[in-house]
């Protein structure tokens, strides 16, 4: 019986050391994938505070990692999508968050909140950076609202009748400055003759 409860111990403290070893060992797993991930990765507290962040995360808005981990993490998030992005918690969302040369990034990704193992609510971000995406896409709306009201302005002056062209120039003469955006627009009529 001496030797069954000496094997049992031994037996008992093999299958600790090898938990112990395999959870080192994946442990050290993630943190060389989240180390060396081009994706942002962060860790976030239950009371938003930076818990990790990646080095790709921290080089991205141009700061040592020191000078996030710790942070409140909305203060790197533009305050106009704050509530969106509570809103949506655990959908793909994108935000602006701030670069420390004081410019905006356009930042794309996920949440996932869980527990941590001492039953600690926190929250996972998976980001990547969208800024030229979402510059091209505003450049793409402004080129079509141009677009569309150059097509309004030449439709209006196709319909103009003959005898109502100087009121339709100064009817549309505002909309023509905005367009080439002017703060005042002149119209000069030379007398015939």
């Amino acid at each position: 019986t001496f030797l069954r409860m000496a094997a049992e111990l031994f037996a008992g403290a093999l299958r600790r050391k090898s938990s112990e070893v395999a959870l080192r060992e994946s442990e050290e797993r993630y943190r060389a994938l989240a180390e060396n991930s081009r994706d942002c990765i962060c860790e976030i507290a239950e009371d938003g505070r930076y818990l990790y962040v990646s080095p790709s995360y921290a080089e991205l808005l141009g700061y040592a990692r020191c000078d996030l981990e710790g942070h409140d993490s909305a203060d790197f998030v533009h305050p106009d999508d704050r509530a969106r992005l509570q809103r949506h918690a655990g959908s793909l969302t994108v935000h602006r968050a701030p670069h420390r040369d004081g410019g905006f990034l356009h930042l794309e990704g996920t949440r996932r909140a869980f527990r941590s193992a001492g039953g600690d609510l926190r929250v996972v971000a998976v980001l990547c950076d969208v800024t030229e995406r979402e510059r091209s896409k505003e450049a793409l709306y402004r080129q079509l609202e141009l677009e569309g009201r150059v097509a309004d302005l030449s439709r209006f002056f196709l319909d103009l009748e003959i005898d109502g062209i100087e009121d339709g120039l100064r009817a549309k003469l505002a909309d023509v400055a905005d367009l080439a955006g002017a703060e005042h627009s002149w119209l000069c009529f030379t007398p015939p003759g």
